[in-house]
Protein backbone atom coordinates (compact mmCIF):
# COMPACT_ATOMS: atom_id res chain seq x y z
CA UNK A 1 0.00 0.00 0.00
CA UNK A 2 1.43 3.30 -0.75
CA UNK A 3 2.57 5.96 1.53
CA UNK A 4 -0.12 8.34 0.07
CA UNK A 5 -2.77 6.29 0.50
CA UNK A 6 -1.96 5.49 4.00
CA UNK A 7 -2.07 9.47 4.69
CA UNK A 8 -5.15 10.13 3.39
CA UNK A 9 -6.68 7.07 5.12
CA UNK A 10 -5.35 8.52 8.30
CA UNK A 11 -6.39 12.06 7.16
CA UNK A 12 -9.95 10.55 6.68
CA UNK A 13 -10.20 8.89 10.17
CA UNK A 14 -8.98 12.49 11.86
CA UNK A 15 -11.66 14.54 10.28
CA UNK A 16 -14.72 11.93 11.08
CA UNK A 17 -13.43 12.47 14.48
CA UNK A 18 -12.22 8.55 15.59
CA UNK A 19 -9.90 8.05 17.77
CA UNK A 20 -6.81 8.37 16.05
CA UNK A 21 -4.68 6.86 17.60
CA UNK A 22 -6.78 3.78 18.19
CA UNK A 23 -7.48 4.09 14.52
CA UNK A 24 -4.08 4.28 13.81
CA UNK A 25 -2.79 1.06 14.86
CA UNK A 26 -5.87 -0.51 13.40
CA UNK A 27 -5.12 1.00 9.83
CA UNK A 28 -1.54 -0.06 10.33
CA UNK A 29 -2.30 -3.74 11.34
CA UNK A 30 -5.00 -3.70 8.32
CA UNK A 31 -2.17 -2.69 5.92
CA UNK A 32 0.30 -5.07 6.98
CA UNK A 33 -1.93 -7.79 6.53
CA UNK A 34 -2.58 -6.70 2.84
CA UNK A 35 1.27 -6.15 2.11
CA UNK A 36 1.43 -10.02 3.17
CA UNK A 37 -1.27 -10.78 0.89
CA UNK A 38 -0.23 -9.01 -1.61
CA UNK A 39 3.54 -10.62 -1.36
CA UNK A 40 1.51 -13.96 -1.12
CA UNK A 41 0.11 -13.50 -4.56
CA UNK A 42 2.97 -11.99 -5.63
CA UNK A 43 5.19 -15.20 -4.94
CA UNK A 44 2.52 -17.16 -6.12
CA UNK A 45 2.45 -15.75 -9.20
CA UNK A 46 6.45 -15.76 -9.59
CA UNK A 47 8.45 -18.16 -7.46
CA UNK A 48 7.76 -21.78 -9.54
CA UNK A 49 6.70 -24.99 -7.58
CA UNK A 50 7.20 -28.18 -8.60
CA UNK A 51 4.73 -30.90 -7.52
CA UNK A 52 5.72 -34.02 -5.51
CA UNK A 53 7.12 -36.81 -7.55
CA UNK A 54 7.34 -34.71 -10.84
CA UNK A 55 10.87 -35.54 -10.95
CA UNK A 56 12.30 -37.55 -13.77
CA UNK A 57 12.51 -40.98 -12.32
CA UNK A 58 13.87 -42.09 -15.35
CA UNK A 59 16.61 -39.44 -15.81
CA UNK A 60 19.68 -41.32 -16.19
CA UNK A 61 23.96 -40.33 -16.69
CA UNK A 62 23.07 -41.66 -20.53
CA UNK A 63 20.83 -38.74 -21.18
CA UNK A 64 22.35 -36.60 -19.46
CA UNK A 65 25.18 -36.99 -21.87
CA UNK A 66 23.22 -37.05 -25.05
CA UNK A 67 21.85 -33.63 -23.66
CA UNK A 68 25.13 -31.78 -23.21
CA UNK A 69 25.80 -33.20 -26.92
CA UNK A 70 23.07 -31.52 -28.28
CA UNK A 71 23.35 -28.62 -26.52
CA UNK A 72 26.42 -28.09 -27.93
CA UNK A 73 26.03 -28.94 -31.55
CA UNK A 74 23.61 -26.63 -31.54
CA UNK A 75 25.66 -23.72 -30.04
CA UNK A 76 28.18 -24.68 -32.77
CA UNK A 77 24.91 -24.69 -35.55
CA UNK A 78 24.03 -21.45 -34.30
CA UNK A 79 27.58 -19.98 -34.52
CA UNK A 80 27.71 -20.76 -38.44
CA UNK A 81 24.48 -19.32 -39.04
CA UNK A 82 21.95 -21.89 -38.41
CA UNK A 83 22.41 -23.66 -41.48
CA UNK A 84 19.90 -25.59 -42.95
CA UNK A 85 22.08 -28.32 -44.78
CA UNK A 86 25.59 -29.68 -44.88
CA UNK A 87 27.49 -31.61 -42.03
CA UNK A 88 27.45 -29.49 -39.38
CA UNK A 89 22.91 -29.60 -40.01
CA UNK A 90 23.69 -33.25 -40.27
CA UNK A 91 25.12 -33.73 -37.52
CA UNK A 92 22.59 -31.54 -35.01
CA UNK A 93 19.51 -33.17 -36.92
CA UNK A 94 21.28 -37.11 -36.10
CA UNK A 95 22.60 -36.16 -32.58
CA UNK A 96 18.77 -34.59 -31.42
CA UNK A 97 17.39 -37.54 -32.97
CA UNK A 98 19.23 -39.99 -31.11
CA UNK A 99 18.87 -37.69 -27.99
CA UNK A 100 14.70 -37.68 -27.97
CA UNK A 101 14.92 -41.87 -29.18
CA UNK A 102 16.74 -42.53 -25.79
CA UNK A 103 14.82 -40.02 -24.00
CA UNK A 104 11.54 -41.88 -25.12
CA UNK A 105 13.09 -45.12 -24.64
CA UNK A 106 14.32 -44.88 -21.35
CA UNK A 107 10.30 -43.25 -20.13
CA UNK A 108 9.33 -46.96 -22.21
CA UNK A 109 11.57 -48.84 -20.03
CA UNK A 110 10.74 -47.51 -17.23
CA UNK A 111 7.40 -48.04 -17.23
CA UNK A 112 7.39 -51.28 -18.44
CA UNK A 113 10.03 -52.16 -15.35
CA UNK A 114 7.36 -50.64 -13.20
CA UNK A 115 4.41 -52.22 -14.73
CA UNK A 116 6.08 -56.08 -14.22
CA UNK A 117 7.10 -55.20 -11.06
CA UNK A 118 3.58 -54.11 -9.98
CA UNK A 119 1.98 -57.45 -11.99
CA UNK A 120 4.77 -59.79 -10.23
CA UNK A 121 4.03 -58.19 -6.85
CA UNK A 122 -0.12 -58.76 -7.71
CA UNK A 123 0.59 -62.29 -8.90
CA UNK A 124 2.86 -62.82 -5.41
CA UNK A 125 -0.21 -61.62 -3.47
CA UNK A 126 1.62 -59.52 -2.04
CA UNK A 127 -0.58 -56.70 -1.47
CA UNK A 128 1.15 -54.87 1.14
CA UNK A 129 3.72 -54.15 -1.74
CA UNK A 130 1.58 -53.85 -4.53
CA UNK A 131 -0.25 -51.14 -2.51
CA UNK A 132 3.15 -49.57 -1.14
CA UNK A 133 4.29 -48.94 -4.95
CA UNK A 134 0.79 -47.85 -6.38
CA UNK A 135 0.45 -45.23 -4.10
CA UNK A 136 4.05 -44.16 -4.37
CA UNK A 137 3.81 -43.90 -8.01
CA UNK A 138 0.07 -42.64 -8.72
CA UNK A 139 -1.29 -40.89 -5.54
CA UNK A 140 -0.31 -37.55 -4.20
CA UNK A 141 1.44 -36.93 -0.96
CA UNK A 142 -0.58 -33.97 -0.26
CA UNK A 143 -4.02 -35.12 -0.92
CA UNK A 144 -6.60 -34.60 2.22
CA UNK A 145 -9.74 -35.78 2.70
CA UNK A 146 -12.92 -34.01 1.73
CA UNK A 147 -15.51 -33.04 4.99
CA UNK A 148 -17.79 -31.79 2.32
CA UNK A 149 -19.70 -32.86 -0.72
CA UNK A 150 -22.59 -31.29 -2.50
CA UNK A 151 -22.76 -28.44 0.86
CA UNK A 152 -23.00 -31.55 2.67
CA UNK A 153 -20.42 -32.56 5.60
CA UNK A 154 -19.58 -35.54 7.93
CA UNK A 155 -18.72 -39.00 6.84
CA UNK A 156 -22.40 -40.39 6.84
CA UNK A 157 -23.97 -37.29 4.54
CA UNK A 158 -20.67 -38.19 2.19
CA UNK A 159 -21.44 -41.77 2.14
CA UNK A 160 -24.75 -40.95 0.90
CA UNK A 161 -23.49 -38.73 -1.20
CA UNK A 162 -21.35 -41.10 -3.20
CA UNK A 163 -23.51 -43.94 -2.55
CA UNK A 164 -26.80 -41.58 -4.67
CA UNK A 165 -24.53 -40.44 -7.26
CA UNK A 166 -22.44 -44.00 -8.58
CA UNK A 167 -25.88 -45.75 -7.72
CA UNK A 168 -27.09 -44.71 -11.27
CA UNK A 169 -24.14 -45.13 -13.37
CA UNK A 170 -25.72 -49.13 -13.57
CA UNK A 171 -29.46 -47.81 -14.86
CA UNK A 172 -30.53 -47.63 -17.90
CA UNK A 173 -31.42 -43.70 -19.33
CA UNK A 174 -34.13 -44.62 -21.83
CA UNK A 175 -37.81 -45.17 -19.28
CA UNK A 176 -39.62 -48.34 -20.18
CA UNK A 177 -36.30 -50.14 -21.39
CA UNK A 178 -35.09 -52.68 -19.58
Amino acid sequence: MSFALRASARSLGFLMGYNCTVRNADLEMYYHIVDCLHLQSAASHCVPKVKVGIEKYWWSCELEELKQESIDITIIWRQHRCLRSGEINDKMVKIKLRYKHAIKEAITSADKDFNENLADRLCEEDFQSFWKSWRKRFCSRNQKLTCRRNNRSGDENILDEFSSRFSKVGECNTKGSS
